[in-house]
Protein backbone atom coordinates (compact mmCIF):
# COMPACT_ATOMS: atom_id res chain seq x y z
CA UNK A 1 0.00 0.00 0.00
CA UNK A 2 2.43 2.18 0.26
CA UNK A 3 3.95 2.16 -2.93
CA UNK A 4 0.41 2.61 -4.33
CA UNK A 5 0.91 6.11 -2.38
CA UNK A 6 4.06 6.49 -3.74
CA UNK A 7 3.00 6.07 -6.78
CA UNK A 8 -0.30 8.12 -7.08
CA UNK A 9 1.50 11.41 -4.81
CA UNK A 10 4.25 11.17 -7.39
CA UNK A 11 1.97 11.47 -10.55
CA UNK A 12 0.20 14.01 -8.78
CA UNK A 13 3.40 16.31 -7.71
CA UNK A 14 4.65 15.83 -11.08
CA UNK A 15 2.18 16.98 -12.58
CA UNK A 16 2.19 20.03 -10.79
CA UNK A 17 5.45 20.38 -11.73
CA UNK A 18 5.22 20.17 -15.07
CA UNK A 19 2.66 23.34 -14.88
CA UNK A 20 5.69 24.83 -12.80
CA UNK A 21 3.77 24.92 -9.67
CA UNK A 22 5.20 23.90 -6.26
CA UNK A 23 2.87 22.49 -3.78
CA UNK A 24 4.54 23.45 -0.39
CA UNK A 25 2.50 21.82 1.66
CA UNK A 26 3.02 18.16 1.44
CA UNK A 27 2.51 16.02 4.64
CA UNK A 28 -0.19 13.17 6.03
CA UNK A 29 -3.23 15.82 6.65
CA UNK A 30 -3.29 17.27 2.49
CA UNK A 31 -4.02 13.31 1.61
CA UNK A 32 -7.11 12.22 0.80
CA UNK A 33 -7.76 8.32 0.89
CA UNK A 34 -10.91 6.97 -0.52
CA UNK A 35 -10.53 3.04 0.30
CA UNK A 36 -8.55 1.57 2.69
CA UNK A 37 -6.00 -0.55 0.08
CA UNK A 38 -5.23 2.79 -0.57
CA UNK A 39 -6.27 2.62 -4.35
CA UNK A 40 -7.45 5.78 -4.78
CA UNK A 41 -6.28 8.97 -3.18
CA UNK A 42 -5.34 12.86 -3.68
CA UNK A 43 -3.68 15.04 -2.97
CA UNK A 44 -5.47 18.23 -1.49
CA UNK A 45 -5.22 21.68 0.17
CA UNK A 46 -3.01 24.26 -2.30
CA UNK A 47 -3.76 26.93 -0.23
CA UNK A 48 0.36 27.42 -0.39
CA UNK A 49 0.66 26.63 -3.92
CA UNK A 50 3.21 29.07 -5.88
CA UNK A 51 4.78 29.31 -9.30
CA UNK A 52 8.43 28.61 -9.75
CA UNK A 53 10.63 30.87 -8.54
CA UNK A 54 8.50 33.45 -6.99
CA UNK A 55 10.09 34.32 -3.31
CA UNK A 56 7.66 34.12 -0.54
CA UNK A 57 8.15 35.15 3.05
CA UNK A 58 9.24 32.22 5.37
CA UNK A 59 6.65 31.07 7.95
CA UNK A 60 7.83 31.27 11.53
CA UNK A 61 8.28 27.73 13.04
CA UNK A 62 9.28 24.46 11.36
CA UNK A 63 7.80 20.78 10.98
CA UNK A 64 9.56 17.53 9.83
CA UNK A 65 9.06 18.35 6.01
CA UNK A 66 10.36 21.41 5.82
CA UNK A 67 13.60 21.73 3.66
CA UNK A 68 16.51 22.43 5.57
CA UNK A 69 17.03 25.65 2.78
CA UNK A 70 13.68 27.07 4.19
CA UNK A 71 14.64 26.04 7.89
CA UNK A 72 18.11 28.37 7.11
CA UNK A 73 15.87 31.33 5.53
CA UNK A 74 15.57 34.47 7.48
CA UNK A 75 12.32 35.84 7.79
CA UNK A 76 12.71 38.99 6.05
CA UNK A 77 14.42 37.90 3.16
CA UNK A 78 12.71 34.89 2.60
CA UNK A 79 13.10 32.36 -0.31
CA UNK A 80 13.05 30.81 -3.70
CA UNK A 81 9.97 28.53 -3.90
CA UNK A 82 11.17 25.35 -6.57
CA UNK A 83 9.87 21.66 -6.83
CA UNK A 84 13.01 21.08 -4.76
CA UNK A 85 11.05 21.91 -1.70
CA UNK A 86 8.11 19.34 -2.32
CA UNK A 87 10.59 16.77 -3.36
CA UNK A 88 11.72 16.98 0.10
CA UNK A 89 8.33 16.84 1.85
CA UNK A 90 7.75 13.99 -0.22
CA UNK A 91 10.67 12.32 1.10
CA UNK A 92 9.67 12.31 4.57
CA UNK A 93 6.50 11.56 4.15
CA UNK A 94 7.80 7.99 2.32
CA UNK A 95 9.71 7.66 5.24
CA UNK A 96 6.74 8.57 8.33
CA UNK A 97 4.59 6.19 5.82
CA UNK A 98 7.16 2.88 5.87
CA UNK A 99 8.17 3.64 9.52
CA UNK A 100 5.68 5.75 11.32
CA UNK A 101 7.53 7.74 12.85
CA UNK A 102 9.12 11.30 11.67
CA UNK A 103 12.81 10.70 10.78
CA UNK A 104 13.83 14.27 12.36
CA UNK A 105 12.09 16.87 14.13
CA UNK A 106 13.51 19.54 12.21
CA UNK A 107 16.24 19.67 9.21
CA UNK A 108 18.41 21.79 11.86
CA UNK A 109 22.15 21.57 13.02
CA UNK A 110 20.82 21.16 16.55
CA UNK A 111 18.53 18.25 15.52
CA UNK A 112 20.50 15.24 16.17
CA UNK A 113 18.43 12.92 13.99
CA UNK A 114 19.01 15.25 11.26
CA UNK A 115 22.84 16.24 12.05
CA UNK A 116 23.37 12.38 12.14
CA UNK A 117 21.91 12.06 8.68
CA UNK A 118 23.66 14.71 7.49
CA UNK A 119 26.81 13.71 8.40
CA UNK A 120 26.37 10.59 6.99
CA UNK A 121 25.59 12.19 3.43
CA UNK A 122 28.19 14.97 3.83
CA UNK A 123 30.59 11.66 3.83
CA UNK A 124 29.36 9.85 0.80
CA UNK A 125 26.97 7.50 2.37
CA UNK A 126 29.08 4.92 3.26
CA UNK A 127 27.81 1.40 2.81
CA UNK A 128 27.91 -0.38 6.12
CA UNK A 129 27.51 2.36 8.20
CA UNK A 130 23.95 3.59 8.38
CA UNK A 131 22.20 6.21 10.64
CA UNK A 132 20.48 4.88 13.86
CA UNK A 133 17.01 5.43 11.89
CA UNK A 134 17.49 4.23 8.44
CA UNK A 135 19.31 0.96 9.38
CA UNK A 136 16.07 -1.10 8.50
CA UNK A 137 15.82 0.01 4.88
CA UNK A 138 17.29 -1.97 1.87
CA UNK A 139 20.05 -0.42 -0.27
CA UNK A 140 17.61 0.34 -2.81
CA UNK A 141 15.21 2.28 -0.64
CA UNK A 142 18.57 3.86 1.15
CA UNK A 143 19.90 4.54 -2.74
CA UNK A 144 16.28 6.69 -3.09
CA UNK A 145 16.30 8.41 0.47
CA UNK A 146 19.38 10.30 -0.68
CA UNK A 147 18.18 10.96 -3.95
CA UNK A 148 14.76 12.55 -2.29
CA UNK A 149 16.66 13.90 0.87
CA UNK A 150 19.62 15.54 -0.54
CA UNK A 151 20.93 18.33 1.39
CA UNK A 152 21.71 20.88 -1.69
CA UNK A 153 18.57 21.62 -3.40
CA UNK A 154 20.18 21.23 -6.75
CA UNK A 155 20.99 17.54 -6.57
CA UNK A 156 17.83 16.42 -5.43
CA UNK A 157 15.91 14.38 -7.86
CA UNK A 158 12.78 14.60 -9.34
CA UNK A 159 9.58 13.17 -8.09
CA UNK A 160 8.94 10.90 -10.98
CA UNK A 161 12.61 9.41 -10.61
CA UNK A 162 11.22 7.37 -7.46
CA UNK A 163 9.07 5.61 -9.93
CA UNK A 164 12.06 3.32 -10.61
CA UNK A 165 12.60 2.30 -7.08
CA UNK A 166 8.91 0.95 -6.54
CA UNK A 167 9.81 -2.34 -8.14
CA UNK A 168 12.14 -3.03 -4.99
CA UNK A 169 12.28 -4.16 -0.95
CA UNK A 170 12.34 -0.98 0.24
CA UNK A 171 12.63 -2.49 4.04
CA UNK A 172 14.98 -5.23 4.68
CA UNK A 173 12.96 -7.70 7.48
CA UNK A 174 16.03 -9.46 8.61
CA UNK A 175 17.27 -5.91 10.13
CA UNK A 176 13.78 -5.04 11.47
CA UNK A 177 13.20 -8.28 12.85
CA UNK A 178 16.58 -8.12 14.80
CA UNK A 179 15.52 -3.97 15.66
CA UNK A 180 12.28 -5.73 17.68
CA UNK A 181 14.25 -7.86 19.47
CA UNK A 182 17.08 -5.78 20.93
CA UNK A 183 14.08 -3.38 21.39
CA UNK A 184 12.56 -6.08 23.37
CA UNK A 185 15.95 -6.91 25.51
CA UNK A 186 16.46 -3.37 26.43
CA UNK A 187 13.05 -2.63 27.54
CA UNK A 188 12.99 -5.80 29.44
CA UNK A 189 16.39 -4.97 31.56
CA UNK A 190 16.43 -1.35 31.61
CA UNK A 191 12.53 -0.02 31.31
CA UNK A 192 11.33 2.64 29.29
CA UNK A 193 12.89 6.22 29.49
CA UNK A 194 10.63 8.77 30.44
CA UNK A 195 11.18 12.59 31.12
CA UNK A 196 15.04 13.15 31.53
CA UNK A 197 18.00 10.07 30.56
CA UNK A 198 19.14 8.40 33.75
CA UNK A 199 22.26 6.67 33.17
CA UNK A 200 22.64 3.18 34.88
CA UNK A 201 24.71 0.04 34.33
CA UNK A 202 22.35 -2.00 33.50
CA UNK A 203 20.68 0.32 30.71
CA UNK A 204 24.34 1.28 29.61
CA UNK A 205 24.98 -2.49 28.69
CA UNK A 206 21.80 -3.01 26.75
CA UNK A 207 22.22 0.03 25.04
CA UNK A 208 25.32 -1.40 23.76
CA UNK A 209 24.16 -4.12 22.57
CA UNK A 210 21.37 -2.27 21.00
CA UNK A 211 21.67 -2.62 16.90
CA UNK A 212 20.13 0.90 16.15
CA UNK A 213 22.14 3.50 18.34
CA UNK A 214 20.47 6.72 18.87
CA UNK A 215 22.53 9.76 18.38
CA UNK A 216 24.73 10.96 21.25
CA UNK A 217 22.90 13.57 23.13
CA UNK A 218 24.41 16.58 25.45
CA UNK A 219 24.53 16.19 29.37
CA UNK A 220 21.09 17.42 30.80
CA UNK A 221 19.01 17.27 27.89
CA UNK A 222 15.76 14.67 27.29
CA UNK A 223 16.18 11.36 25.80
CA UNK A 224 15.94 11.71 21.95
CA UNK A 225 13.76 9.76 20.69
CA UNK A 226 11.96 9.53 17.04
CA UNK A 227 8.77 11.70 17.15
CA UNK A 228 5.49 9.57 16.44
CA UNK A 229 2.59 10.19 13.89
CA UNK A 230 -0.36 11.59 15.55
CA UNK A 231 -3.22 9.78 14.48
CA UNK A 232 -6.09 11.96 13.08
CA UNK A 233 -8.74 8.74 12.41
CA UNK A 234 -12.16 10.02 13.85
CA UNK A 235 -13.23 6.27 15.48
CA UNK A 236 -11.17 2.98 15.54
CA UNK A 237 -11.20 1.43 12.03
CA UNK A 238 -12.53 -2.35 13.89
CA UNK A 239 -14.88 -0.73 16.30
CA UNK A 240 -18.68 -2.45 16.21
CA UNK A 241 -20.65 0.56 15.27
CA UNK A 242 -18.22 0.97 12.03
CA UNK A 243 -19.06 -3.27 11.35
CA UNK A 244 -22.22 -2.50 12.10
CA UNK A 245 -24.91 -1.00 8.65
CA UNK A 246 -27.75 -0.15 8.74
CA UNK A 247 -30.47 -2.19 6.31
CA UNK A 248 -31.04 0.06 4.00
CA UNK A 249 -27.05 1.16 3.59
CA UNK A 250 -25.52 0.12 0.40
CA UNK A 251 -22.38 -1.73 1.37
CA UNK A 252 -20.63 -1.21 -1.89
CA UNK A 253 -21.55 2.84 -1.74
CA UNK A 254 -18.30 4.92 -2.15
CA UNK A 255 -16.79 7.39 0.55
CA UNK A 256 -14.24 8.73 2.05
CA UNK A 257 -12.14 6.63 4.43
CA UNK A 258 -11.38 9.50 7.11
CA UNK A 259 -7.50 8.34 7.51
CA UNK A 260 -3.94 9.51 6.62
CA UNK A 261 -2.07 7.29 3.88
CA UNK A 262 0.19 6.77 6.98
CA UNK A 263 -2.25 5.56 9.45
CA UNK A 264 -3.55 2.51 6.95
CA UNK A 265 0.10 1.68 5.49
CA UNK A 266 1.70 1.63 8.64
Amino acid sequence: MVKRCMQQLGLALDFMHSKNLVHRDVKPENVLLFDRECRRIKLADFGMTRRVGCRVKRVSGTIPYTAPEVCRASRAEGFLVTTSLDVWAFGVLVFCMLTGNFPWEAALPADAFYEEFRRWQKAGCPVGTYPSQWRRFTDDALRMFQRLLAAEPEKRCGVKDVFCFVKYELVSELRRRASCRAKRGERSSSGVCTGSCTSSSSSTSSRSTHRHPEPSTPPGTSCLRPAPLKRSVLSDPLSPREEHQSPGRDKNKSQMVMATAIEICV
